[in-house]
């Protein structure tokens, strides 16, 4: 009986115990295989990375041109504003003092062509740029006082308020009274002692006429 046992245990132990898979070697062939297609991936990650960064530069090469393009058409629409519509002068002297002093920063308008006394204006005289006041327009009468140093316009003196005296320039060649014809206006500095306008050059052309003052920058200070 005792022998039976130990033979019963014996195949139980036997039979318990497990069996170990044998263990499986890759091949050459497979490990050729797998390197192929690591390289593989390899080489389409790179390719994908390619196309990102062709992209991207696609993308940003084409907003520098649309940025370049919209800056054009700003340049292009200011040029075309401040030259056919407004135009900016800085004032580099006192001639129209106090009313205008220099440094100031002037936005004149070029659009509007009717000129009254009084105005200030921007003219263009042997290719230099004036400020200056319309003090006559086309039929006036222009006389200069020199009893009572005052600009007379058809006789009467001037209705702008004036804080100098007017005097005439020395060295001018015109000859008071004198009647302003079509398309011509008398122009004159604010401060009287400077005769560097249409007491010294003439009556100015309407063509010569830039624009009219509309707007005054004060930059002298800053």
């Amino acid at each position: 009986m005792e022998t039976k046992k130990k033979t019963t245990t014996k195949k139980k132990t036997t039979s318990t115990t497990k069996k170990k898979a044998p263990s499986k070697k890759k091949t050459p062939v497979q490990n050729q295989e797998k390197e192929k297609r690591v390289v593989q991936e390899k080489v389409l990650e790179e390719k994908e990375i390619k196309k990102e960064e062709v992209s991207i530069h696609k993308i940003t090469l084409k907003n520098f041109v649309l940025l370049l393009f919209k800056l054009i058409i700003i340049f292009v629409m200011f040029y075309f504003i401040f030259t056919s519509i407004f135009g900016i002068l800085r004032v580099r002297s006192e001639v129209m003092s106090p009313s205008i002093r220099d440094g100031d920063l002037l936005i004149y308008y070029r659009l509007d062509r009717e000129f009254h006394h009084g105005d200030a204006v921007v003219a263009k005289v042997n290719g230099k740029r004036y400020i200056m006041r319309i003090a006559a327009i086309p039929g006036d009468f222009v006389e200069i006082d020199e009893e009572e140093n005052k600009l007379l316009i058809n006789g009467a003196p001037e209705e702008h308020i004036v804080y100098y005296k007017t005097v005439k320039d020395e060295k001018s060649e015109i000859m008071y009274p004198f009647r302003l014809d079509n398309h011509e206006y008398f122009l004159i500095n604010d401060y009287r002692t400077f005769t560097d306008d249409s007491r010294r050059f003439g009556a100015v052309k309407d063509t010569d006429i830039l624009g009219k003052v509309i707007g005054k920058l004060q930059t002298r200070n800053i």
